[in-house]
């Protein structure tokens, strides 16, 4: 994965000459780099690099950088081997979960009632405006206001849709009659 990834030998050739030539590093230090490039790529073989983990850099630089003798090495090898067996695990059991049928649920209308309910009693009851308006902000695009009343247009595939209509106009004349002064009416 490594290669994949983009780790191949000429990048690793390109990016130490760009270091030589851009970042003044001597010869030594490009033997170095190049030393620990050559040792990551056969360390970690063909494992993806977005899922290498610390503890697993910890163990291949710690060895690296101190030797077999580092202090608690021992302990160290032990769990990153501990670590690298349950990830395995989890990877399995992904891929297990991924492959599985999705189950087919019936909804009655009962569900669906007793779901409007629960929506409507969250949505009555809540205090805090910034989660009803983000709940909100989910499937409605715009609420235009006029003289006539207000029209809400929302995205009907996130709501149940039974009636085809991806719009909601009120029916009840909603705003008073203008007054004298073309103002709102006392």
């Amino acid at each position: 994965m490594l290669l994949a990834l983009g780790m191949s030998p000429d990048l690793i050739k390109n990016f130490l000459e760009f270091k030589q030539r851009n970042a003044g590093r001597s010869n030594r230090t490009i033997h170095a780099y190049r030393l620990a490039l050559t040792r990551m790529v056969a360390y970690f073989g063909d494992q993806d690099l977005l899922w290498i983990t610390q503890d697993e850099l910890l163990a291949f630089t710690g060895p690296y950088l101190h030797g077999k003798d580092a202090p608690n090495m021992g302990d160290l090898t032990e769990r990153l081997r501990e670590l690298k067996q349950q990830r395995s695990s989890l990877d399995l059991q992904l891929v297990a979960l991924e492959e599985e049928e999705i189950p087919m649920l019936p909804i009655t209308e009962d569900d669906v009632e007793e779901m409007a309910d629960l929506l409507r009693d969250i949505v009555v009851t809540t205090d805090d405006q910034k989660k009803l308006r983000l709940f909100f902000s989910s499937f409605i695009d715009q609420i235009l206001v006029n003289d006539n009343g207000v029209r809400i247009e929302y995205r009907a595939e996130k709501l149940v849709n039974q009636t085809g209509f991806d719009t909601v106009r009120s029916n009840a004349r909603w705003l008073p009659d203008q007054g004298s002064n073309l103002g709102p009416a006392d």
